[in-house]
């Protein structure tokens, strides 16, 4: 069965945060299947997501970490000293703004890129009785449940 990405992710925590001790045996089959098929999706994706984050930071960007240090303190040191901001001071806010605003939209494309990735994963269909079961017994929210939708019979 083809996924998105993300939706295999969140069906493997959700799986993985439940109680299957109220389950078949059957059922518990079948969620510890699907755990071993979503896995290495899940695996991927996380090590994918760390690679991007890696990326992204590099030495532009704690070039900007720097400079958004020395703004902070900038803005430190016009409330003591009850001042305004001088026009150079706001600038440099802006651009630091600026550039840290299209670092995280290009972020946040990757990572789109990435959750939207239909991937093929083999399931075994969970009786949602006995899901329902798993649920009763574990902390878990309806949330969670809808997650969970598209690997019932």
């Amino acid at each position: 069965m083809k996924v998105k990405t993300i939706k295999a992710v969140e069906a493997y925590r959700a799986l993985k945060a439940l109680k299957v001790a109220g389950m078949s045996d059957e059922a518990m089959l079948a969620v510890w299947k699907n755990l071993k098929a979503l896995r290495p999706v899940s695996e991927a994706y996380d090590k994918d997501i760390e690679e991007v984050r890696t990326t992204l930071q590099d030495e532009e960007f704690e070039k900007m970490q720097q400079r958004v240090k020395e703004a902070q303190e900038l803005e430190r040191r016009a409330k003591e000293e009850v001042r305004g901001m001088t026009e150079a001071e706001k600038c440099e806010i802006a651009e630091i703004n600026e550039w840290f605003a299209a670092w995280n939209k290009k972020g946040e494309e990757y990572l789109k890129s990435l959750a939207e990735k239909e991937v093929e994963v083999k399931i075994d269909p969970l009786d949602a009785a006995e899901l329902l079961k798993a649920f009763k017994g574990s902390d878990r929210t309806f949330e969670d449940a809808e997650k969970l939708d598209w690997l019932t019979m």
